[in-house]
């Protein structure tokens, strides 16, 4: 199924709609193949992906070296597409262990020439994560340094419903010292 929607900007604004393309939703195919797929369908080439790492993961070898192949990170570097990273580091409270990972991870990824933009805990304010706006104000200060000497740090949240999000989604970006992030990115679910 693919979602359309109508954007209207002032003449010199744009706006940017990106698609999470999964090979689920192909069945069979590649992921060349559902990018390819959803490109047909929707008139639109994908342009870039949201790599995710689950809480406290980061692609680090045993031997210190970071593993490029994750989330496809090197191909996606040879290739020019851009990639939205999520890590889910410590919040409760901070680490500097984490953040000294977030730094070696986002070396390597400049090094190898990756195009990203870099998040963390994307969805913050899902109440799976149990993160308050205040945990995620205090975790998004704590490793700022680490993410924005690399690529910009944006915010991804998310609007799930009128009756449930205007108030959740401004209160966990609004909990952050402005100018914490370069971008704010949202997930809408459709």
């Amino acid at each position: 199924m693919v979602a359309t929607f109508k954007a209207t900007a002032a003449a010199s604004a744009s706006i940017l709609v990106g698609a999470t393309v999964s090979t689920k939703a192909f069945p069979g195919d590649t992921q060349a193949q559902a990018n390819a797929a959803f490109a047909s369908a929707t008139g639109r080439p994908r342009l870039s992906y949201r790599g995710y790492f689950t809480p406290g993961s980061f692609p680090i070898n045993a031997n210190g070296s970071v593993d490029l192949t994750q989330q496809g990170i090197s191909t996606a570097a040879a290739s020019g597409m851009k990639v939205v990273v999520s890590f889910k580091p410590a919040f409760n409270p901070p680490s500097q262990t984490d953040y000294n990972k977030i730094v070696t991870v986002l070396t390597a990824y400049q090094a190898a020439g990756l195009i990203a933009d870099v998040g963390l805990w994307h969805e913050p304010e899902n109440p799976s994560t149990g993160m308050s706006a205040a945990q995620y104000a205090t975790m998004s200060e704590f490793y700022a340094g680490a993410v924005k000497q690399f690529f910009p740090f944006v915010s991804i949240l998310t609007y799930w419903s009128v009756s449930g999000d205007p108030q959740n989604f401004t209160s966990y970006f609004n909990a952050v010292t402005p100018g914490t992030f370069s971008k704010a990115y949202i997930d809408f679910y459709c």
